[in-house]
């Protein structure tokens, strides 16, 4: 398994590509790598990088090569976000790509060559970094997808599926992904399902308990629909998938205090709890936490809820929820743990109602608080006896 972070630098926020500071970001990477994580994922703010479509920031660049030069350095992998329009409440596209009021990200063929030659340049500086994992191919582009007034999902799909095949082209064999919210996994809005599922390199999922609203449906913070969510997204996303064996990676969660409303809830037992449950997860690749650093107060333009969400404070000093997770790494590392066989599987019908995905993980939760960890089939798979034998499903329950 890998332990990652979600990078957010302690000082200057995303703000420092522009505004670079070489030993302050030496010190956040040093911070984090002692805690035992390997990988970092980045996030380089579009309109910060491609200034124009045939053009891209030559300071922004420098700072890049710089950035990637101390990944390698203080011995850190590390997984570039390319097309980062959407960034903790803000949007962040380029002004080029605004036509007016119009916004043709995904549904204009026009707007796709300057999005190619945009992550062709960015390879150039990291492609060949031995610390390169990949690409994502954006944060939360479903969030940005709802923008384009031309929207289609069949628009999305085939803009995803293009430019992954730019990023193989440009560093072949690397996880490359699109790091979607939950909205595309539990209802038909940008990328579909499919696609997400059998395009790139691993289902990257994003398991927020608030945001998705499951610490509201059962037992609170710490309940098993809060903090088994991450298992139940990954059963969805492999449903959906062709290959049994398709990695699946949990690339954002995380905990804020302003979500601790009932006694005995804290951000480290959410933390202890959630992480305790991730290594029954079928082909886990990893877990990439959000975030590494909390924001610095000095920054004043952000929602409360943003500002405390790291494991190490904006003065580099690593908070309880850091110290717990390094602990827990560590220890996984000397008893790794293998998820156990899963046998049983129950049935999502993502026709029947607008959507079964409500139902199905109330029965999922179910299922687990009765001790069984189920797959997730389809209907149409149901009764296929080599779909099943190939995911070692002997039953269908719940």
């Amino acid at each position: 398994m890998r332990f990652g972070v979600n990078y957010i630098p302690s000082g200057r926020w995303l703000h420092c590509w522009l505004d670079f500071d070489e030993e302050s970001i030496r010190e956040d990477l040093l911070a984090i790598r002692s805690l035992g994580f390997d990988h970092i994922r980045a996030h380089l703010l579009w309109s910060y990088f491609q200034t124009d479509p045939g053009r891209t920031s030559p300071r922004s660049m420098a700072n890049l090569e710089r950035f990637v030069s101390l990944c390698e350095e203080t011995g850190l992998d590390f997984v570039l976000s390319l097309f980062t329009g959407w960034m903790s409440g803000f949007y962040f596209i380029p002004a080029w790509m605004r036509f007016g009021q119009d916004f043709r990200m995904f549904s204009d063929p026009a707007c796709r060559e300057p999005q190619r030659f945009y992550i062709r340049e960015i390879a150039k500086v990291a492609a060949k970094s031995p610390a390169f994992l990949g690409f994502d191919l954006g944060n939360e582009l479903s969030c940005v997808a709802g923008r384009d007034r031309n929207y289609s999902m069949a628009a999305c799909d085939d803009w995803h599926r293009d430019m992954l095949r730019v990023c193989e082209e440009a560093a072949p064999g690397k996880l490359h992904n699109n790091g979607v919210d939950h909205q595309p996994w539990f209802g038909d809005f940008s990328f579909s399902r499919d696609v997400l599922s059998n395009t790139g390199a691993v289902n990257a999922l994003h398991c927020w308990t608030y945001f998705t609203g499951a610490y509201k449906r059962r037992g609170g913070l710490l309940g098993t629909a809060s903090t088994r969510l991450a298992d139940y997204m990954a059963a969805l996303a492999k449903a959906y998938s062709r290959d049994p064996r398709r990695p699946v990676w949990l690339q954002e969660f995380g905990c804020s205090r302003l979500w601790c409303e009932n006694p005995g809830e804290s951000v480290e037992a959410f933390t202890r709890k959630t992480l305790d449950a991730l290594p029954k997860i079928p082909d886990l690749w990893g877990f990439t936490w959000w975030c590494s650093h909390d924001i610095g107060r000095q920054l004043t333009g952000f929602q409360d809820l943003e500002y405390d969400l790291g494991l190490i404070d904006a003065g580099n000093r690593v908070k309880p929820a850091g110290e717990l997770i390094s602990r827990w790494i560590a220890d996984f590392k000397k008893a790794p743990r293998v998820p156990a066989p899963r046998r049983a599987a129950m049935i999502c019908d993502p026709g029947r109602n607008g959507g079964d995905f409500r139902d199905s993980a109330d029965r999922f939760m179910d299922l687990l608080d009765r001790g069984i960890d189920p797959q997730i089939v389809l209907p149409e798979h149901a009764e296929d006896a080599a779909w099943l034998a190939a995911r070692g499903i002997e039953e269908i329950v719940g």
